[in-house]
């Protein structure tokens, strides 16, 4: 199984959010988790194996993913 989610905010970053979000899907899937955001200029992405708190500890990750509209995901290997 998976979880999915997505965010959009007119203006501020919303990775928190969706960081939240993921911990509250996680029992959907605890194989990994990745996160895609944009400011509508580019792109950036983050992914890995692991629990949502693990793949995401890093304060500089989370600061990498800054942007306006997010989707991600958590879930297991066949999802």
């Amino acid at each position: 199984m998976c979880g999915i989610i997505g965010i959009y905010k007119q203006e501020g970053a919303v990775n928190v959010e969706l960081y939240e979000g993921l911990l509250m899907l996680q029992h959907r899937g605890q194989d990994s988790a990745g996160m895609v955001t944009t400011d509508w200029s580019k792109f950036r992405e983050y992914k890995d194996n692991g629990l949502v708190k693990d793949v995401f500890a890093k304060k500089s990750v989370m600061d990498k993913l800054a942007g306006e509209a997010t989707a991600a995901r958590c879930g297991n290997g066949g999802c």
